[in-house]
């Protein structure tokens, strides 16, 4: 077997996989590879970091890989996995969204060709594919996919029911003029990649080299897609998801989940990561497992200067609490990671009432409790009296750090 298709067997990241052996010859013929992407969002999420890393295991195997960006389709919507009608995008957002999505591709994938569909479909006109591509698939063979079935009853609009016609042809263009012989996706697009197999077979005959793959869609051991965190999406777009909070939801990941998440958005070989669940698994309370995964995966999205950046601002937070050693980009990052609560104070005034304003406790007693406890910290100071007055050295570049306990951290910035 091809050492590329090997080494995602290996994984255990395919679902789906036509002919083989059709595959193997498109691969030894030196053909590409090509994914396609939805401008549907201005960002990659990292539920989605899975098909960028096959495309870099497929360069790492030396097979010419293209990224599809649907610069025209995403003015459509794919209809796969869909209970409803998706609403259209406009123009505007179209057009900034494929640009936001081609910097990244480009960010992961320099040498990968980027062809967008909107280039090559501006230029057809709607008969012209009807007798180029309509043509050559029966409308029997469209009604027996599973997204076509799953939509019948709830209704289905032309534009969607003709979908995976168009992804098709995306398909077969990338066969004839850029040298594509494989297409893969997620789990949700088998039936759009076989049709553009049985076009490229009608229009080219039996013996054309072309192939295709789904892979496994990366569920949590409690079923739930991976990707997402109660706050929404994971983007790899930091300006969307800051580092830190993808750091943090890397490190909660659990213990059934990491041997998956590894093969599927880590660069690690299958030995490496079998060594890392080995050493996990000998003391699992010490989380070495989500150490390394959140290591491994925000440098490799964000660089080494950004795992730094959050692994300081980590210790900080939840070891060695020096909140006064934080750095002004490392607040900034903190801001755009937790909850803040905005409010107006100044510093003569008491720290009580300041806390009380935010409305991070119940009431003032809570706050008197927890200051008798000793368990109130502002700064990296220990509050111990009711009447303490806000100085100086309890702000980080004029931000409170409020701290109850280990784990709980509260954010005041000066509205």
């Amino acid at each position: 077997m091809n050492s590329f298709l090997k080494e995602l067997q290996e994984k255990n990241l395919i679902q789906d996989i036509s002919n083989i052996e059709k595959i193997e010859n498109s691969l030894k013929n030196k053909m590409g590879i090509y994914v396609g992407f939805d401008p549907s969002a201005k960002s990659i999420h990292l539920g989605n970091f899975v098909v960028i890393n096959v495309l870099l295991i497929a360069k790492k195997h030396r097979i010419p890989t293209v990224a599809l960006i649907g610069g025209a389709t995403g003015g459509i919507g794919d209809p796969s996995g869909k209970k409803s009608e998706r609403i259209l995008i406009d123009e505007d957002t179209l057009k900034k969204n494929t640009e936001a999505i081609k910097k990244q591709i480009k960010h992961f994938l320099p040498d990968a060709k980027i062809v967008n569909n909107s280039d090559f479909y501006k230029n057809q006109s709607f008969i012209d594919f009807l007798r180029d591509v309509g043509k050559f698939i029966q409308v029997s063979y469209m009604l027996s996919k599973e997204i076509v079935k799953n939509r019948l009853e709830s209704g289905i609009s032309f534009t969607e029911f003709a979908y995976s016609l168009i992804q098709a042809n995306d398909f077969h263009y990338l066969f004839k003029n850029h040298n594509v012989g494989i297409q893969f996706g997620g789990s949700d697009q088998w039936g759009n990649i076989t049709t553009g197999l049985e076009l490229i077979r009608k229009r080219n005959g039996e013996n054309s080299f072309s192939g295709g793959f789904t892979i496994k869609l990366l569920l949590k051991s409690d079923g739930t897609k991976f990707g997402k965190s109660e706050q929404g999406a994971i983007y790899l777009d930091p300006s969307l998801t800051s580092p830190y909070t993808m750091y943090q939801f890397l490190l909660n990941q659990n213990d059934s989940d990491l041997l998956n998440l590894f093969n599927f958005i880590s660069d690690l070989g299958i030995k490496e990561i079998l060594e890392i669940i080995t050493k996990h698994s000998e003391n699992p309370e010490k989380r070495y497992g989500q150490k390394m995964l959140a290591n491994n995966i925000v440098n490799r999205i964000h660089g080494k200067n950004a795992l730094n950046e959050v692994e300081n601002i980590s210790n900080i937070l939840f070891k060695n609490g020096k909140i006064n050693d934080l750095s002004k980009s490392e607040v900034s990052i903190i801001i755009n990671s937790f909850e803040v609560n905005h409010v107006n104070f100044s510093n003569d005034e008491k720290i009580i009432d300041i806390l009380d304003r935010a409305k991070i406790f119940k009431s003032k007693n809570e706050i008197r409790k927890l200051i008798e406890q000793k368990g109130l910290v502002v700064g990296a100071e220990i509050i111990t009296d009711f009447d303490q007055i806000l100085k100086d050295s309890n702000l980080t570049h004029g931000v409170i750090f409020a701290r109850q306990g280990k784990k709980k951290i509260f954010i005041i910035k000066k509205s």
